[in-house]
């Protein structure tokens, strides 16, 4: 099967929205304490504005709650801040300004600021790439806890970079990762089950943690199951089932999920046909880059 993975250097917080009642006063007493020169909550009041959660959504604001606590030397936010810096259309994009608070996050303390800072020196952005660097900071920040570092040095030691080629490591590191609550690492162990690499081949065990990756979030996994559903490879086709795991994985922002979902609504596979609906999911994947989504449907699926 064809393996995709991606490294993400944003950060986002999940979980269902309280009560209005509840978040108001949440807000109010994150503010008070902000106010008082507590900076966990000056970072967790950044987060509700950040994702909109029990206030109107207003990144603004949570740049600047995220600057006050991270010139207070708290780790967290700073980290936060340099996801933003790293990636966000709500600053102007600075790489450059990104690693340097990484590095702020990972002197202060912060193991995930490390992760992020090894995936720039792997990346290349803003800092010159160095593989060695980021092995480095991948297993400071595994050795810290840090569940995504973990994961991190398990991609090198698969893939031979910047560290001798050893799956076997690797598929530890991994379930290091998995069993730390990273969700990626689930996905990248479950295909190491399923080739056999590092492992012993086992195809119930890979579609489990396709599965323990899709439910914690991680759009790989539920890519890689929708596409097992969809091609009957390993468990039984079923185009309903791929239908829904390929709509999980777009709403994970997985630009195959939804291309493959466009295809499937143009065609009447799995679902109702419907080639509004394949429009819009086509549309959802050429906007993140993949043109050969732009402009269909313009023919039936064969």
């Amino acid at each position: 099967m064809l393996w995709m993975a991606a490294c993400a250097l944003s950060s986002a917080a999940a979980g269902q929205a309280p009560p209005p009642q509840q978040a108001a006063e949440e807000v109010q007493r994150l503010t008070s304490e902000c106010e008082q020169g507590k900076f966990a909550s000056c970072t967790d009041l950044g987060g509700l504005y950040a994702h909109g959660r029990g206030v109107g959504k207003d990144e603004v604001r949570a740049v600047g709650l995220y600057e006050r606590a991270c010139d207070g030397g708290f780790a967290r936010a700073c980290n936060e801040l340099g996801a933003i810096y790293g990636g966000s259309r709500v600053v102007t994009n600075d790489n450059a300004r990104a690693v340097a608070l990484y590095q702020r996050a990972c002197d202060l303390g912060d193991a995930h600021g490390c992760t992020k800072l090894g995936l720039m020196y792997a990346l290349g952005r803003g800092v010159t790439h160095d593989d060695d660097r980021a092995v480095a900071l991948f297993q400071n920040a595994c050795e810290r806890g840090d569940a995504a570092g973990c994961d991190a040095l398990g991609s090198r030691y698969e893939f031979g970079v910047g560290v001798t080629k050893d799956e076997a490591r690797a598929a530890k590191l991994h379930q290091r990762a998995c069993d730390g609550g990273d969700a990626l690492g689930c996905a990248r162990l479950g295909a190491m089950f399923e080739k056999g690499s590092g492992v012993e081949k086992d195809e119930a065990r890979a579609v489990a943690l396709y599965r323990q990756a899709c439910d914690g979030g991680d759009a790989i996994g539920c890519y890689t199951l929708g596409f097992m559903y969809a091609d009957g490879r390993i468990v039984a086709k079923e185009e309903s089932r791929a239908a829904e795991f390929y709509e999980r994985a777009c709403d994970a922002n997985a630009i195959y999920g939804c291309f493959e979902l466009g295809r499937m609504y143009e065609a009447g596979k799995g679902v109702t046909k419907d080639e509004a609906r394949a429009a819009a999911f086509y549309q959802r994947a050429c906007d993140v880059g993949k043109t050969l989504a732009c402009g269909k449907p313009k023919k039936p699926v064969e």
